[in-house]
């Protein structure tokens, strides 16, 4: 989950994506169109508060750690630069969200939030992490189940077991996947690798929208938009500056959701 490039000053267009505003609104969306997929039509504020400012607390700690760590990583500066009112604001955020969670929401949610946090230990499992691609797909994974646990909650019925087994969210995964691999490149230009992910993944989602019921059909329909929204930010890369490039990916990402929330929420929402 990279921030921008480099640089000594910063634009105020960059500022949400520095301070990492486009990630939680991203999980937000995705959070409130799994809740629009299944069906819920009880889900709170709570809950989606605790996913977006969970996903927030931990994108956050991993630039500050990079920053303040010496790793290399892009606008470490910046954040090196706002270490005083960062960390004050994290502390904030961290204890808001253990409030809400124990004395608004419930400790039931950890039930399911459990998964997510197992996928980001998997993927600093010792040695195998050193593969390349596995540390960054379960961290992928890890966000797309934190966005999926507020449904889950909800639901009554569903189990954490049934999570695992969601074939459109591990689809999904694969598309973040995608996405931050780009992300993590030191160069534009699509690999064949990518161009082949990109089209087994639309290919099976065009097949199962085809096949499937309608109620299932309307996922794989969003999973087709979400492919072409990877494809373009792979397209623009070479387009845009770094700087508008890596500014642009979150919400490119969040908008199949918001149009998947627009077309297939619940009447009773």
């Amino acid at each position: 989950m990279n921030s921008a490039p480099h640089k000594t000053s910063v634009s105020y267009w960059q500022l949400p994506a520095l301070w990492g505003l486009d990630v939680a609104l991203c999980a937000l969306c995705w959070g409130v169109l799994v809740a629009a997929h299944y069906g819920i039509t009880m889900i709170t504020t709570g809950p989606l508060l605790v996913l977006s400012s969970t996903v927030w607390l931990v994108v956050m700690a991993g630039r500050l750690t990079k920053a303040c760590g010496g790793q290399k990583m892009m606008s470490a500066d910046f954040y090196r630069r706002n270490l005083v009112p960062l960390l004050p604001l994290f502390l904030a955020v961290l204890g808001a969200t253990w409030w809400m969670l124990f004395f608004r929401v419930g400790q039931y949610l950890l039930y399911f939030g459990l998964i997510p946090f197992l996928m980001l230990g998997v993927s600093r499992f010792p040695l195998l992490y050193r593969i390349p691609g596995f540390s960054l797909f379960f961290k992928s994974a890890a966000f797309v189940f934190a966005c999926a646990v507020p449904t889950f909650y909800y639901s009554f019925y569903l189990s954490p077991l049934q999570m695992w087994q969601s074939t459109p969210l591990w689809m999904l995964a694969v598309l973040f996947f995608l996405f931050h691999v780009e992300r993590g490149r030191a160069a534009s230009g699509m690999g064949g690798v990518q161009v082949f992910c990109l089209a087994a993944v639309f290919g099976f989602s065009m097949f199962r929208m085809i096949h499937a019921p309608a109620g299932v059909s309307s996922w794989y329909l969003i999973l087709c938009m979400a492919v072409a929204g990877v494809h373009m930010l792979f397209r623009l890369r070479a387009r845009l500056s770094e700087e508008a490039w890596y500014a642009l990916g979150w919400p490119v990402m969040t908008v199949p959701a918001l149009l998947g929330i627009v077309a297939f929420a619940p009447e009773a929402w």
